[in-house]
């Protein structure tokens, strides 16, 4: 009864509710985590961006692979950078 009141209060699940009992149990302290946010890597830079907004802007915002084939012909080293090459 008292594990399904904490995880009411906390948000926490029964699991994490099990492992911080038995720290306590255990004589451990019991504290926070603190939150890491995580980032995904960043794929373009901000004159990469500007390019693409420019190009997108002077073309009336063409399709991605018409914008890409766009870059390409221009002989724009950062073209490359805008396939879907995982």
């Amino acid at each position: 009864m008292v594990r399904r009141y904490l995880a009411k209060m906390t948000g926490l699940s029964r699991a994490q509710i099990t492992r911080l009992v038995t720290l306590y149990r255990e004589g451990q302290e019991v504290k926070p985590k603190p939150y890491r946010q995580r980032r995904f890597p960043q794929r373009y830079t901000r004159k990469d961006i500007a390019l693409l907004a420019d190009v997108d802007e002077a073309h009336e915002v063409l399709s991605g692979p018409a914008t890409q084939k766009i870059l390409q012909r221009a002989g724009c080293g950062r073209a490359a950078r805008t396939g879907n090459d995982g």
